[in-house]
């Protein structure tokens, strides 16, 4: 990595980080367009209800590729190059090994895991289908994510992103393919972001044994040791991940009760959206934590400091300009899942609107707790991601649902963030040297 601090380098790893992020939750939401457009309601609210499961692929992967990376990032900065090669090369075939158990625990247990995802009686075939399909491409999901985030450490966050984009455009054209011309259905859909997966592994594949990569592949002894590290560093991110699938889940189960199908199609449409603004603040944060790492290992200071408040900066930008476009256009992105004839067509729209207060105070929680897995302060980056995560989520829906009823449950997730700003505010506060230049 060259050294070349300031804001063309900050942009020269975020944006294609963004990108990647961007084009990743697209595969979601362009099975959710073609679903609708070609199957119907039931089948598009099966994908979002599938959505977890392929939170939990993610939520593994990138819990040991961030773990990974930050590692091999300040390896590589100290000039111990051989040692990341070693540990990146085992990371990956530890992560082949666990998408292999899990899509054999999903094949067995198929019928379980629909109904644990909060399957109704009308989606619960459509489920099946869907995840009996997305199961099998376990081990193209989670490796390829894992190269992904480990190609920016290697120093070609571009050419990642390249990768990532062009296969999310072969995605499209199988989804067109597959629903529309063969008419499979929903696993037509499952069969294109499958392809699309496995097409992105073998690009990443010839990256790392190629000529211009250099974390190579390097095979030495397994050493699980380095796991208690890696994971340690890797679970901020792992609980990121998995907070959308928690709150999938979560609303779901609560919108069952209080509003019915109605408020589940209307969370679909809702959930995509958020994927996506969430992913775009995560692509900030992950193409930020490679260059802190790296500098931190380098022991400078000024410049992985400055790149924590470029972070800051950036995703704050992203999530109010996101909030402004869901404000002024709900109806637009309604439009592109549900048809005006809908049942929750003008219920989506409102919903969109309550919603989206959260993209007000999300920057800040997600850039603080990548900072602190940058910088190897793994308890407050962990602590922040369990709270947003988990423990505030899960306790502000269930407030909301039972206590105030009705669509209170659509102000869960701010509420949720807002009360972890608090948390994360006290302790960038308690550490107020992380936004000096100078150390103390």
């Amino acid at each position: 990595m060259k050294e070349k601090y300031g804001v063309r380098e900050f942009l020269q790893f975020v944006i294609p980080s963004v990108a990647s992020m961007l084009v990743f939750s697209l595969y979601a939401i362009i099975d959710g367009i073609f679903v609708a457009k070609g199957v119907g309601e039931y089948a598009v609210a099966a994908v979002n209800i599938s959505m977890p499961y392929s939170n939990i692929m993610f939520g593994v992967s990138v819990m040991l590729a961030v773990g990974t990376s930050t590692i091999c990032s300040i390896l590589i900065g100290r000039g111990q190059l051989e040692k990341a090669r070693k540990i990146a090369t085992q990371n990956t075939i530890v992560v082949a090994i666990i998408a292999i158990i899990l899509t054999i625990l999903a094949q067995l247990f198929m019928d379980q895991l629909a109904y644990a995802l909060g399957a109704s009686a009308d989606t619960k075939i459509y489920v099946i289908q869907y995840l009996r399909i997305i199961s099998l491409f376990s081990i193209c999901y989670m490796v390829s994510y894992c190269f992904e985030v480990l190609i920016k450490a290697d120093g070609h966050p571009r050419k990642g992103a390249v990768i990532v984009i062009t296969c999310s455009i072969c995605n499209a054209f199988l989804d067109y393919l597959f629903i529309f011309v063969f008419k499979w259905g929903i696993q037509g859909a499952a069969f294109a972001t499958g392809l699309a997966q496995l097409s992105s592994l073998t690009c990443f594949f010839l990256h790392f044994h190629g000529k211009k990569a250099n974390i190579k592949p390097l095979y030495s002894k397994l050493d699980l040791k380095i796991y208690c590290k890696i994971i340690k560093l890797g679970i901020p991110d792992f609980l990121n991940e998995m907070s959308i699938g928690i709150m999938v889940l979560l609303y779901n189960r609560a919108l069952l009760i209080t509003t019915g199908t109605i408020g589940i199609v209307a969370f679909t449409v809702v959930s995509y959206a958020h994927q996506l603004i969430a992913m775009l603040a995560t692509g900030v944060a992950q193409g930020m934590q490679p260059l802190v790492s790296y500098y931190y290992g380098k022991e400078n200071v000024h410049n992985y400091r400055g790149y924590y408040r470029m972070g800051l900066i950036t995703a704050f930008i992203v999530c109010l300009t996101s909030y402004g476009i869901c404000n002024l256009f709900p109806e637009q992105i309604t439009s592109l899942i549900l048809k005006k004839s809908s049942p929750s067509y003008l219920y989506t729209i409102t919903a969109i609107r309550k919603f989206t207060t959260i993209y007000l105070v999300l920057g800040i929680n997600l850039i603080s707790a990548a900072y602190f897995t940058a910088t190897a302060s793994a308890k407050k980056a962990i602590t922040i991601s369990l709270l947003r995560g988990c423990i505030f989520i899960c306790l502000s829906t269930y407030i909301m649902t039972n206590y105030f009823g009705g669509d209170s449950v659509w102000y869960s997730a701010f509420i949720s963030e807002l009360s972890c700003l608090v948390i994360t505010l006290a302790l960038i506060i308690k550490n107020k040297h992380y936004l000096d230049n100078k150390v103390k």
